[in-house]
């Protein structure tokens, strides 16, 4: 990228962007300023689509145990019931919020008629996003969470079903999904991913925002073992964490960002 290319990125991006990219990482030229927003592209280009498979995990999972539990008795091919259909005769009651996402969906926007032909259960499920998949369990009633979150869940270290029937623990995986799907909002709007809150205070120093930002990346990654775990070993195993795990470090930003020395595999702006 020439030295006009590079100030054309710098001007381009919102000033409060760049202030917050200044301030927080102490830089003192535009090239410093180009060089840790590549940086924490890279870093983005390698999160996401390990959050994409952990978000497909989690959806499907879900799926896959809502459609048996309120299939017919003796229906065949009970992996793609319309659960979530209140036309149906057994259906899972949404209200509110998630009741008007799903029937964005199966309704025309202009009319409110029901779309004709319907969508598939697949296009569905595809079409709800990771917000509404980590917000479903807030939606569990004390009855129905024990039989529903352990079978989603059967890696989770929580083993006795029952235990789910308490609030606190419900609590805790809720905030635990939220936190995933927070970072997952993060990456896609090209947020800097290391000057945010996981556990505790804001980070004041780039140690700590890493620290959070790797604690952030194997939290989710767990919750993708709670639900298979040889998923989540092969999500460990894969280029995109192997590559993530050198961008996260100071190392690796003194190298880029303060040397002008990334990494051979980067993921140029």
């Amino acid at each position: 990228m020439t030295g006009n290319q590079q100030n054309h990125l710098v001007h381009f991006l919102a000033p409060a962007r760049i202030a917050g990219y200044r301030s927080f990482l102490k830089l003192t030229s535009n090239e410093e300023v180009r060089r840790a927003y590549a940086w924490n592209y890279a870093i983005s280009a390698m999160v996401f689509p390990l959050l994409g498979c952990i978000e497909m995990h989690l959806r499907d999972a879900i799926h896959r145990v809502m459609s048996q539990r309120y299939s017919p008795a003796g229906a065949a091919g009970h992996h793609g019931h319309p659960w979530y259909d209140d036309a149906q005769a057994q259906h899972y009651p949404f209200i509110g919020d998630a009741k008007k996402s799903i029937d964005g969906i199966l309704h025309d926007k202009k009319t409110k008629a029901r779309r004709n032909p319907q969508p598939t259960t697949d296009d569905v499920v595809a079409a709800l996003t990771f917000g509404f998949w980590t917000n479903f369990f807030r939606t569990l009633s004390p009855v129905d969470a024990p039989p529903v979150i352990s079978q989603i869940f059967p890696n989770h270290p929580i083993l006795n079903p029952k235990q789910w029937g308490n609030s606190q623990n419900r609590h805790q995986l809720g905030q635990d999904l939220q936190i995933a799907n927070f970072f997952r909002n993060r990456v896609a709007h090209h947020e800097p991913l290391f000057k945010f809150r996981y556990q505790g205070a804001y980070p004041k120093r780039l140690a700590q925002g890493l620290t959070n930002l790797r604690g952030c990346m194997d939290l989710c990654l767990v919750i993708s073992g709670w639900i298979d775990g040889p998923s989540e070993q092969a999500l460990r195993q894969s280029d995109w964490f192997q590559h993530f795990q050198v961008l996260s470090t100071e190392a690796c930003f003194n190298d880029w960002v303060r040397n002008g020395n990334p990494p051979a595999h980067t993921y140029p702006v």
